[in-house]
């Protein structure tokens, strides 16, 4: 089905960290890309907590991102993705015949 607009630090700022202390990494199982729902990044949006969405207050209201571009970043099996904890992204649904597996950790300061 793909996830909506989000940052992932209103999901993790209940553990009292900075958001400039959390790393999220996206391991690539199978090639991820436009076809089967790749991860799209707001460059450069990673400064502060977006306004949230109006049915969620975990997630990004769509209004806050609607004057920049995102980037689809593909992926091929085994890949690495990186991104800030305050980095809104978004992945379409998979239309596609081929799986979109991927492991997403999040690391913190200890």
């Amino acid at each position: 089905h793909g996830y909506g607009l989000h940052q992932d630090f209103p999901y993790w700022q209940h553990m009292g960290q900075p958001a400039d202390s959390l790393l999220t990494v996206q391991i690539a199982i199978d090639p991820a890309n436009e076809d089967n729902g790749g991860v799209e990044l707001w460059p450069g949006l990673h400064r502060e907590t977006l306004p949230h969405a109006a049915d969620n207050p975990l997630d990004t209201a769509e209004e806050a991102v609607a004057d920049t571009e995102a980037e689809l970043i593909p992926l091929s099996a085994g890949d690495l993705l990186l991104f800030h904890s305050l980095a809104p992204h978004r992945s379409a649904p998979n239309k596609s015949q081929q799986s979109r597996r991927a492991v997403f950790v999040t690391y913190g300061k200890a």
